[in-house]
């Protein structure tokens, strides 16, 4: 999503929007492609674009998106409602999250966008992959003491990060490679463990727990998606409940909720 998109009015964020679900949709029908395993994912405004996305695609019935990422997604005003129309998603929804800024509206996502999930999913947040086999709540981290440039950084190499600077890393700082490999390590753990939802050990010859291993270097089962990031990541990330509380002014010692 281009600045255009993000700053130049409803009628281009609409347009935004639109795009998305056409992608979608296009995507579904190619025979290489699973519809029932196709997510959504969107960085900043591109959040805020697949969110509304996925809303209007569930409403009509054409393509439903399994489940979405957001990677330190900032709203528009036409978010608030497309957040509170979101049905529950199969494979869950994850939201990675930056420290409040200006880049980000203030931490507008974590204030507007937040609790009209959590009331659109039974009150709830950050219950995604219970042992019981429910997945389909949403999971809101925020990666401590991380800016918006490291959450566009996530899954680079150290090496590329600051290797070519563009005007954004110029005037706001380049991203830090190990709060940027901590955005990709939560996202990559929860599709690894999404999209094999309701299959068995040894399906295909791996299972959900052989995948965790692999990524998050964690040895025994976790009982929960979140329970696996909180024990890999620790104090480098907080759990966000579903309340409109201001941000705290110190960081967690521990990956807690919030």
């Amino acid at each position: 999503i281009g600045p255009l998109q993000t700053f130049g009015g409803v009628d281009l964020q609409a347009a935004a929007v639109r795009e998305v679900a056409l992608h979608a949709e296009w995507l579904a029908g190619r025979a290489e492609v699973d519809p029932a395993r196709l997510f959504l994912g969107g960085f900043s405004a591109g959040g805020a674009a697949v969110l509304e996305a996925a809303a209007n695609l569930q409403h009509e019935g054409r393509v439903r998106p399994s489940g979405l990422v957001l990677l330190d997604p900032v709203p528009w005003p036409r978010t608030v409602a497309a957040a509170g129309s979101l049905a529950p998603l199969p494979s869950g929804l994850l939201t990675l999250l930056s420290e409040p800024s200006m880049l980000t509206q203030g931490g507008a996502f974590r204030q507007q966008i937040v609790p009209r999930l959590a009331d659109a999913h039974g009150g709830t947040v950050a219950t995604s992959g219970d042992e019981d086999g429910d997945t389909s709540g949403p999971v809101v981290l925020t990666v401590v003491g991380a800016t918006h440039m490291d959450a566009e950084g996530a899954g680079a190499e150290a090496t590329e990060l600051g290797a070519a600077p563009d005007i954004m890393s110029l005037f706001l700082g380049e991203a830090d490679a190990k709060r940027a490999q901590h955005f990709y390590v939560s996202l990559e753990a929860f599709l690894a463990r999404s999209m094999h939802v309701g299959r068995d050990e040894g399906s295909e010859g791996v299972s959900v727990q052989e995948m965790e291993d692999d990524l998050l270097r964690k040895g025994g089962r976790s009982g929960s998606l979140l329970s696996t990031l909180c024990s890999r990541l620790g104090a480098a990330v907080r759990v966000e409940d579903g309340e409109a509380t201001p941000e705290r002014a110190q960081p967690p010692q521990a990956c807690v909720q919030s």
